[in-house]
């Protein structure tokens, strides 16, 4: 999966699961995609993650290897609501299915800019060119 955008969404409310959920399998390539003008509304109580970039295996596939993420941009993101964890997980299944070049330009967790000092930001293994404006 190559050359998507999402651009100008509403999200009025996310439950437990992940707003940005990138689980890339079975040797998929996930690159050059664009998160754009995303506005979010969080209550807080059920939800710990909202970006998840992570290479990986589950039962459900038939080539038992994770994917590769390469290329993704968060541009003028804000998630506001209630305080909660909100966290922001990258984190790479090896050295050669990782996690290369993300930018996070703009992107805000309840008037708090994300960059690489945030408390919400969860840094794994095989993460390489992470960049923030």
């Amino acid at each position: 999966m190559r050359d998507i955008k999402i651009k100008n969404v509403d999200i009025l409310h996310f439950g437990v699961m992940n707003v940005f959920l990138l689980e890339p399998g079975e040797n998929m390539k996930l690159r050059n995609v664009l998160f754009e003008k995303i506005r979010i509304n969080g209550d807080g109580e059920r939800q710990n993650e909202f970006i998840r970039l992570k290479p990986t295996i589950n039962r459900y596939m038939q080539t038992q290897s994770p994917g590769y993420i390469t290329d993704i941009r968060f541009k003028q993101v804000v998630l506001k609501g209630n305080s909660g964890s909100y966290i922001i997980e990258l984190t790479g299944a090896d050295e050669q299915h990782n996690v290369c070049s993300v930018q996070f330009d703009s992107v805000f967790i309840n008037n708090n800019i994300i960059n690489e000092g945030s408390p919400f930001l969860r840094i794994g293994d095989n993460v390489q060119n992470l960049t923030f404006k």
